[in-house]
């Protein structure tokens, strides 16, 4: 493991795996959501999405990731799923 500064990610995207292990996606009640996904073996990946964008406006661009504090909403009926399983920080360049 390497100790990588919090600050130097907020130039990096978030991304997440949906669906990642098998029977997730039922045990979470978001299977459903994914229903018109061209049907794969069940444990595998059903799909990506973005938990963090730099410079985006609204929810996707608020930097999530914090070491000392957890805010929940405040709504009833939010279920949150956190469930990191792994990491991976990569620089890219095209």
């Amino acid at each position: 493991m390497i100790d990588i500064a919090l600050a130097s990610l907020h130039s990096a995207a978030g991304l997440g795996v949906a669906g990642n292990v098998a029977g997730h996606l039922e045990q979470a009640g978001e299977a459903a959501d994914f229903a018109n996904v061209v049907p794969t073996a069940a444990e595998a990946p059903k799909g990506m999405f973005p938990w963090y964008v730099p410079g985006r406006h609204g929810q996707l661009g608020v930097f999530p990731v914090t070491h000392d504090l957890l805010v929940l909403p405040d709504q009833p009926g939010v279920d949150l799923q956190i469930e990191p399983e792994v990491g991976l920080v990569a620089r890219l360049g095209y």
